[in-house]
C-alpha cells in the first residue's frame, strides 16, 4: 500500500463514466491504480448566497 494523500500524487490516465459509477485509472508509482467512484446527490440545499431555490449537490 502506498501512502500519499497529496491531491496531485497520482495523475489521472483515464476516466470512464458508467451508469452507476465512474472508473478512474491513475498513474501510480508501481503501475496503474484503478478507482471506482459512486456518484450520489445530497438533499436539496442552498449552495450560494444568491440562490433562489435549493438544489441537490453532486457527492463522491
Amino acid at each position: 500500500m502506498v501512502s500519499n494523500d497529496a491531491i496531485d500524487a497520482f495523475a489521472p490516465v483515464r476516466v470512464v463514466e458508467r451508469d452507476e459509477h465512474v472508473e478512474v485509472t491513475l498513474e501510480g508509482p508501481r503501475g496503474p491504480v484503478e478507482v471506482w467512484l459512486r456518484e450520489t446527490y445530497s438533499e436539496p440545499i442552498f449552495t450560494m448566497c444568491r440562490a433562489h431555490a435549493p438544489d441537490p449537490v453532486r457527492q463522491w
